[in-house]
């Protein structure tokens, strides 16, 4: 619930504390991390590489800088996902066609197959998720995570 705005020299810690959408949302990303994260365990896969592996997915190819601005990684964590990634199969660096210093990345046949086998998983979180949150404020995370996309708010 949104409420108004108390003049700055009024705000307590405790206000601060109560009302901060930071606060909330790293709250609410650890928890999300943390359930995810668990889900995806038994498959071998941590919650953020299995992102990195659905947007190669997507992408079919992709140039790895090209993936840090909407993955919201720093290059140098998108470089360490994806080299441990790369260590374990699932990936692939392959020369970039239209540019001779860069590369491209693809998920391979092992990553397809980690893909698959975590799919029940992450099905089963998604729906704990947002039984959670609830419908409402899972559309509005989809929603306001979009808008942040459409307004260029990428690393």
């Amino acid at each position: 619930m949104m409420r108004k705005p108390k003049p700055a020299q009024n705000i307590s810690a405790k206000d601060i504390a109560s009302e901060c959408l930071g606060f909330q949302i790293r709250l609410l990303n650890r928890v999300v991390t943390s359930m995810f994260t668990e889900a995806l365990r038994p498959h071998g896969i941590h919650a953020s590489q299995f992102d990195l592996l659905v947007a190669i997915s997507v992408a079919g190819s992709v140039r790895a800088a090209d993936l840090a601005g909407p993955m919201q990684m720093s290059r140098s964590t998108l470089s360490r996902n994806l080299d441990r990634m790369k260590a374990a199969g699932w990936v692939a660096y392959l020369p970039d066609p239209d540019d001779a210093r860069a590369r491209k990345v693809a998920i391979t046949v092992d990553g397809q197959a980690v893909l698959k086998a975590a799919r029940s998983a992450w099905r089963q979180v998604q729906v704990d998720v947002q039984e959670l949150l609830g419908q409402e404020v899972a559309d509005a995370l989809e929603d306001g995570a979009q808008r942040a996309k459409s307004a260029g708010r990428h690393q």
